[in-house]
Order: structure tokens, then sequence, then C-alpha cells
């Protein structure tokens, strides 16, 4: 074990997810919030050469994102470290969020794919493939305008996840914020995986003694 890991309780560590998983977690987000500002500003991108590099762009972040989510979804599957849920309605909830942010980024992947088809696959000037006459244009038109609709979508949902970690932070006072938060300052860490000297009052190492009423 290293230095920097030493320093960290073992509650603490218990209550942390692996680096692949954070990895991928923030890579997702990040690539995500560029996507959709992309998609944002395609009509204010003059036409030609210009709006057709930050298209080309776009549809390699969404391919990628697509990777990423197949491999969360098998990393979670197989070594990934699991923690436990909250127990009640709470844990339902944040189930079902997680369950539908990956539905979500799935379905916006594949009609963002669909829309590509429907043109032709294009990169950067180059014909990748070409357009499919042999599919139906009608539903892959329509997928591709739900494509817009989806993505919007999924930012609001990524949102209502941050707020609802958030929540956990600053109103119940747990670590689930702090779950895929590795380069966070101590001052932001609860009270109770703070680092404290270690007596013979100590309850565990690294933690604080439970609040108790007055």
């Amino acid at each position: 074990m290293n230095e920097r890991q030493s320093s960290i309780p073992p509650a603490w560590r218990a209550e942390h997810y692996d680096r692949a998983s954070i990895a991928l977690h923030w890579a997702s987000a990040i690539l995500i919030g560029i996507n959709w500002m992309l998609g944002q500003g395609f009509s204010f991108i003059p036409r030609g050469s210009p709006r057709t590099d930050v298209v080309s762009t776009h549809m390699l972040i969404g391919l990628s994102v697509g990777l990423m989510l197949l491999a969360r979804l098998a990393w979670r599957a197989g070594p990934g470290r699991r923690l436990a849920a909250e127990p009640g309605l709470l844990g339902l909830a944040a189930k079902t969020l997680h369950g539908t942010l990956y539905a979500v980024i799935g379905a916006t992947v594949l009609a963002g794919l669909s829309a590509a088809l429907s043109h032709g696959f294009h990169l950067y000037g180059a014909s990748i493939l070409p357009r499919l006459d042999f599919w139906p244009r009608g539903p892959l038109f329509q997928l591709s305008h739900w494509h817009g609709k989806l993505a919007d979508l999924l930012i609001i949902l990524a949102g209502l996840h941050a707020l609802a970690a958030l929540w956990h932070h600053a109103i119940q006072g747990d670590a689930i914020l702090l779950r895929m938060a590795p380069f966070l300052p101590s001052g932001l860490r609860p009270p109770r995986y703070r680092s404290r000297p270690n007596g013979p009052d100590a309850a565990a190492p690294g933690l604080a003694p439970p609040l108790r009423d007055s």
C-alpha cells in the first residue's frame, strides 16, 4: 500500500468506488456534456468544412460514450466494486435513476447513430459508409429527430443525479457524493470520515464519534 492509500481511513476506502469505475464515470460525464454543447451549437457554425468537422467530432464523441457505456456495464457486472445501496425508497429511487440514465445514454447513442446512417457516415470529409438506401428512411429520420430530445432528457437526468448527490452531502451528511470523487479536499469530507487522533476513546480508525443529542 502506498503512502497516499495508507493515509486514507479503511472506512473511507470501503465507501469508495474503484479507480476504473471512477474514471469511466467522469469521462462519460465530461464527454456527454461536451457533446450536448456541440449539438446545441450546430446552427451557429458556418456551413461547409467548419460544421462538418464539428459534426464529425460530435459523432466520434457519441461513439466513445456508447463504448464506455458498454465498458461500464461489463465492469459493473464483473470485477467492479459494488457498494451497498441505501435502504427504503431513497435506495429504490437511486437505482431507478441510475438505470434510467444508462438506458437514456444507450438510446441517445443509438438514435444518433441512426441519424448518421440515414445520411451516410462521414468523418472529416471522408465517406466511411454510404447511405443505406435499403433501410426504411422514415424510421431513421424519426429516430434522428428524437436524438436531440433524448440528449436534452439525458442532461436533465444528469443534473438531477448531481443535485441528489449534493443533497446527500449537504443535508444528509453522508459519503454518497464522495463515492465517485477521489480528489475532493479534506474539508468536504463528511465529519465521520475526517481523520482524528487515535486514542482510547476513538470508536474506529479515522472515524469521528457519533453525534449525540444534547
